[in-house]
């Protein structure tokens, strides 16, 4: 114990005689949130109609707060979804962070700057289009590659990526990552097959105009290809929201490219919120080069029963043309936050 107490005098000893002392300030979160989805038709592995799923994460945000203006930190999300092939804790993102008067810098495994600016119809309860609906799916029927609602990004890819301040609402971003892949602190030795050189830029804006919220977004990507069959691209969407006294209308469009057998996307949707009481109702639709289309249609709500705890649903209908079937999934969540 007592060399314990030494060290952590020595160690606040020498921040203090550093040129710029920093004050570390720790933040702990998260949630636990239990599903309940029934659908009907039968999944991939399991003739079911209804299941449940307990979705877990933990978020950690270390910062340090400088004498000369400097913020400083760090943004570890760890996540379990349980069940026997995802039993293990392992970490989402996490990345390292630098902010200043001149903006702000990431560096790590997170998302890119036109996933983090984008602006897409209004959602709400679990997230509809963007919610968890696809975890319960058969698999034909998934809107694959995934989320066709915006412009192709690296996801979690570990990358660069900085911001500019917040100029009269406005706010411009630009991510780098040098493989489409997660990263995870592997090095390869050949790059993994897919996309090469992702770099992801997106300009912002948020205002108010005598009570009515503007939101407005434009971002784009482009990628090298480093494997046959896989074509470089420049992916691009456009999107807006407008609200006033609760209501939100919003949506837009997506162009991927071809990247990933996509054509385009778009959506459009309508959101209120009074008090702790939250819903909204939309559409997304996905063309494929193929032909192929993918509807999905959704409405979804939240009851914020006391701080911390809210009883959230969704409703959302997917209807796909390659596949001669339609789903339904209905989903109720108990989320606690922390």
């Amino acid at each position: 114990m007592k060399k314990i107490l030494l060290g952590t005098t020595i160690l606040g000893a020498t921040l203090m005689a550093s040129p710029a002392f920093a004050q570390l300030e720790t933040k702990v979160g998260g949630f636990i949130d239990f599903q309940a989805g029934f659908f009907d038709g039968a999944s991939a592995v399991l003739d079911s109609d209804r299941e449940f799923r307990n979705d877990v994460e933990v978020w950690i945000l270390p910062t340090y707060k400088s004498d000369n203006g400097l913020t400083y930190g760090a943004d570890i999300q760890i996540e379990s979804t349980g069940g026997a092939a995802n039993s293990a804790l392992d970490y989402d993102e996490a990345n390292i962070f630098v902010q200043g008067a001149w903006g702000k810098i990431e560096l790590g495994d997170q998302d890119g700057a036109s996933d983090k600016l984008a602006v897409y119809a209004p959602t709400a309860g679990i997230g509809q289009f963007d919610g968890d609906y696809d975890e319960f799916v058969p698999g034909v029927l998934r809107n694959t590659p995934g989320e066709t609602y915006k412009a192709v990004d690296s996801s979690d890819a570990s990358k660069i990526t900085y911001y500019t301040p917040v100029f009269s609402g406005f706010q411009a971003g630009v991510s780098y990552a040098p493989e489409a892949d997660q990263g995870d602190s592997i090095v390869r030795i050949a790059p993994a097959a897919g996309f090469s050189d992702f770099i992801e830029g997106g300009v912002a804006y948020t205002g108010d105009f005598s009570g009515i919220g503007v939101k407005a977004s434009g971002t784009i990507s482009t990628a090298e290809a480093n494997a046959v069959g896989v074509d470089e691209f420049t992916s691009w969407a456009l999107g807006a929201q407008v609200s006033y006294a609760g209501i939100s209308f919003g949506g837009n469009y997506v162009d991927w490219d071809e990247a990933s057998g996509v054509d385009n996307g778009w959506t459009i949707g309508l959101g209120y919120t009074t008090g702790p009481i939250s819903v909204a109702a939309n559409y997304q639709g996905t063309d494929y080069i193929n032909g192929d289309e993918v509807q999905i249609y959704g409405v979804g709500g939240a009851y914020v029963v006391a701080q911390g705890l809210a009883v959230r649903a969704d409703y959302v209908h997917v209807d796909r043309d390659t596949v001669a079937d339609e789903t339904d999934i209905v989903l109720i969540s108990t989320r606690l936050s922390f």
